[in-house]
């Protein structure tokens, strides 16, 4: 059974990326885990904690007795549980930390809490847990929309793909919901000759896909995060895929300089695999 935490501040973005999950997951068997950890960093002392910590129990245990109650309500296998855990302590390495304990699979999270700088789409607490990602992560932005998963786009220049066992999550995906995968190379010219081992990876990726329709694309773009997100907008995708990268790539990617025709507008939850 697979083990999804969603990570939930009770905002509405974390609300949205609640019901995504149920959504892309109402075929597969999952436990649910919706984890809450709240904390006072300000001119707290050790003695403060106890206080603090009673003070906000009882609420805490309201909103999440609440969003548990409207999660079962949602489409679930018939086999998937659902629990819901409040702790205190920092919020990105309580996930984290989390995470470990539960051997996740699959940490799932709006890309805008109620406390984040609005001067970004991706949360700041979002780019902080992709810096030690201890699983895969999906973020999901706040005007996503919960239709069906019938077009998932894989980026990759190839490099990164040689150990096909980290893309059974997005297989199983394409598998439960009826999907299409567009595997994208990003490409500043598409006069320059592909190598010949970026072909040989393809076509152990075709086979690993199997009977999953998919298709090859090299789209043509000066940079790569505005490649992927034209990409995806033109071609309606319901998800963006990539294999980690460096911190300073999340941080930029959905950033609102990037491009006010993408980034601003873009709705489209992004699964991040773990290398």
């Amino acid at each position: 059974m697979k083990s999804i935490i969603i990570a939930t501040d009770f905002s509405n973005n974390a609300f949205k990326a609640a019901g995504y999950a149920a959504n892309l997951y109402r075929n597969i068997p999952c436990r649910f885990i919706l984890f809450h950890a709240y904390y006072d960093g300000g001119s707290m002392v050790k003695e403060d904690i106890p206080h603090i910590i009673a003070s906000k129990s009882e609420e805490i245990n309201r909103n999440l007795t609440q969003l548990k109650n409207e999660f079962q309500e949602l489409v679930h296998h018939v086999d998937t549980t659902i629990e819901a855990i409040a702790l205190y302590g920092e919020i990105v390495k309580m996930i984290i930390n989390e995470a470990k304990k539960q051997f996740a699979d699959l940490i799932v999270i709006g890309t805008k809490g109620a406390g984040d700088n609005q001067t970004t789409v991706f949360g700041r607490s979002t780019v902080a847990i992709l810096e030690d990602l201890p699983c895969s992560v999906i973020c999901v932005p706040i005007n996503t929309r919960l239709t069906g998963l019938d077009h998932i786009m894989f980026a990759t220049d190839y490099h990164n793909i040689n150990n096909l066992g980290k893309l059974f999550e997005i297989k199983g995906l394409a598998k439960a919901n009826d999907s299409k995968i567009s595997i994208v190379n990003i490409m500043k010219d598409l006069k320059v000759p592909v190598p010949i081992e970026n072909g040989m990876e393809g076509l152990a990726l075709h086979n690993f896909l199997g009977v999953i329709p998919n298709e090859f694309y090299n789209h043509q773009a000066d940079d790569i995060k505005t490649g992927i997100l034209n990409f995806a907008n033109q071609k309606e995708v319901n998800l963006i895929v990539m294999i980690n990268r460096e911190k300073t790539f999340w941080e930029s990617l959905f950033h609102k300089s990037l491009s006010k025709d993408t980034a601003l507008n873009s709705a489209i939850p992004l699964l991040i695999l773990k290398d």
